[in-house]
């Protein structure tokens, strides 16, 4: 009978990173990349949020437990790009509006995004 191998956590690896990567942060009072961790964090969460609409129903008042969703390498990559996409663009809005300095702190926060696009 062949051996089962779970399938790796991706998101909670790339979780567990983020956390270390946010108490270092926090130690070090960066507040922008505390941010930015702290947003990545949310979104992962929220897309592991399993549908309303899946979780079983509650029996005489008592809560049941609905698993997490299970998040591939390619849906964690989609959801980092979209954090990026959507800094660069206001970054873009800002900058023609004499809003550099604000421009500038999005690109940094795209940066510090980028980190985890690597593997």
């Amino acid at each position: 009978m062949p051996e089962h191998h779970p399938e790796p956590d991706h998101a909670g690896q790339m979780k567990a990173r983020m956390r270390l990567d946010l108490k270092e942060a926090m130690k070090g009072k960066r507040a922008e990349e505390i941010t930015v961790l702290r947003v990545l964090l949310a979104a992962i969460d929220n897309a592991e949020a399993p549908d309303i609409g899946s979780a079983p129903l509650q029996v005489a008042g008592l809560s049941n437990e609905v698993e997490r969703l299970a998040l591939s390498p390619e849906k964690l990559r989609a959801i980092l790009a979209a954090e990026i996409a959507d800094r660069e663009q206001a970054a873009a809005q800002f900058a023609p509006l004499g809003q550099g300095e604000r421009a500038e702190a999005l690109l940094r926060e795209a940066e510090i995004v980028r980190r985890y696009c690597g593997g």
